[in-house]
């Protein structure tokens, strides 16, 4: 290997630790979360692209050119920055990957250090570490042999379910006990679950999808795009209320093609979706379309003939209007059919009447438009348009969340990890029985995590440990840190 090759492994290797220590910071970590939390707080704020108006980015611009009247000539600025879609952006997905990422990597640097706490039971400790402890304990003047003030003390521990190592020396006896030693663990499940958790979210953000905007009249079938290869028929919806006018139930009966094959059928309620390979139809909403029929005259052949579900409202024609529309010549004409306001009085149209608008798609120029009675048809240019009549429509809100299982098992993973750190906390005890000394002393000190009420089992173990001990025994005095300005409470 020449010094080339040499100094770039060095160089490799040293960025490689400076990448490591990075993704292992803390501050770094906090810097993701908080530049996330912005951009949360930035998506809750700002008004954000609907599911239906991504998918056309047609109607996405139209969208964008509705909002210029609110932010002027920061839209622009805005529409780059992606805020009007932040969760859909390439800069948003990669703050939560590189917080996954952090998380993970802290996880595993943290591993091996709480693997050797795990494994390693260090029994024998130092005088020192016994008056330093933040729980501890000590027995003077013991008038009984060290090896039977240490059975004393495994006899006591045992009984509060400690696992028990005693080493025996000549004149000491060096006792280690520990309870629930594998919780320590339970942070990683915790860890494990959020990283889990965002990870999927972001796996379904990108591969899945939750469209509310699948709006299908009666007898008619729509596709479900999304790249499914799925269309659904809608055989009927039906609205039942109670007497005084309360909703009883909502149903539509559906069925699922696949590339052209009826796959599943059932009647789908709001609390009952239907299910197909992953992708869910939930009931959402209702209400009435028109059913129009486009004709050349000059050959008879029919254009168009289908419910238009009048499921949306625009500002332009008023907000108490339903609106519906459809497309002509391969989308180059787009129809808005509008119809009567709801819940309010409308002088220009009337029940029984809709009013059809005509643009053109690329440009968004209306050509023209007519009010239509049913039945009544309208001819311009070789084309007649026709009202036949009202019919209902359902709305169904499409939802393909391949991570879900995911979710789930993460969710599980946060809740064992939490039920674990606090309900079973990791406890360990020294003793150091010590005949040598003048006089003869038995040492206790203990280690908890805080908030883990240790406290208070520590108290008990001192004093069924001092009734164990010959009754000649002078309980010196029980130091507890956690007492107020390092303040010790004698037996």
């Amino acid at each position: 290997m020449n010094d080339s090759s040499v100094t770039q492994s060095i160089i490799s290797a040293a960025s490689a630790r400076r990448l490591w220590r990075l993704l292992c910071s803390a501050r770094f970590a906090l810097v993701l979360i908080l530049l996330i939390t912005a951009a949360c707080l930035a998506g809750a704020l700002i008004i954000q692209a609907p599911d239906e108006v991504l998918r056309y980015p047609l109607d996405y611009n139209r969208w964008v050119e509705g909002l210029r009247p609110r932010f002027g000539t920061f839209t622009v600025v805005m529409d780059y920055l992606g805020l009007f879609r932040v969760f859909r952006t390439w800069w948003f997905n990669t703050l939560v990957g590189l917080l996954v990422i952090s998380l993970f990597v802290c996880t595993i640097n943290r591993f091996p250090a709480l693997w050797r706490l795990v494994r390693y039971r260090r029994v024998k400790v130092g005088q020192s570490f016994f008056e330093a402890g933040r729980y501890r304990a000590r027995f003077a003047s013991l008038s009984i042999s060290h090896q039977e003030a240490a059975n004393a003390a495994v006899a006591a521990l045992r009984q509060r379910h400690y696992q028990v190592t005693t080493i025996n020396e000549d004149n000491r006896s060096h006792i280690y006990a520990e309870r629930h030693r594998y919780s320590r663990f339970g942070t990683f499940l915790t860890h494990g679950g959020i990283i889990m958790a965002i990870a999927a979210a972001v796996w379904g953000n990108f591969f899945g999808f939750s469209d509310n905007s699948l709006v299908i009249p009666d007898d008619s079938r729509r596709a479900v795009g999304h790249g499914t290869e799925l269309s659904v028929l809608n055989e009927g919806f039906t609205e039942e209320d109670y007497p005084d006018g309360r909703p009883r139930d909502y149903r539509s009966d559906l069925v699922i093609y696949e590339e052209g094959k009826e796959v599943k059928r059932q009647t789908v309620r709001v609390n009952e979706p239907v299910e197909y390979k992953g992708i869910r139809f939930h009931q959402a909403f209702f209400g009435n379309a028109a059913v129009i029929k486009v004709r050349d005259t000059a050959t008879n052949r029919v254009l168009f003939e289908d419910g238009v579900a009048l499921a949306y409202r625009k500002e332009f024609y008023g907000e108490a209007r339903p609106v519906g529309f459809f497309t002509l010549f391969d989308g180059r004409l787009l129809v808005d059919v509008v119809s009567t306001a709801q819940d309010a009085i409308d002088d220009y149209i009337q029940p029984g009447q809709v009013v059809i608008v005509v643009s053109q798609s690329d440009n968004n120029t209306m050509l023209f438009s007519q009010k239509l009675s049913q039945r009544e048809p309208f001819e311009v240019a070789g084309i007649e348009f026709t009202f036949l009549r009202e019919k209902q429509f359902t709305g169904l809100t499409v939802v393909k969340n391949p991570a879900v299982k995911f979710i789930w098992l993460a969710t599980t993973l946060m809740v064992l990890g939490i039920y674990t750190v606090l309900y079973f906390p990791s406890r360990r005890i020294w003793v150091l029985c010590n005949q040598s000394s003048q006089p003869p002393t038995l040492f206790l000190v203990g280690a908890a995590p805080r908030l883990s009420g240790f406290n208070t089992e520590f108290q008990r173990l001192a004093f069924a440990l001092e009734q164990g001990l010959s009754p000649s025994t002078g309980s010196e005095e029980l130091s507890l840190d956690d007492y107020k300005n390092g303040e010790e409470r004698r037996l």
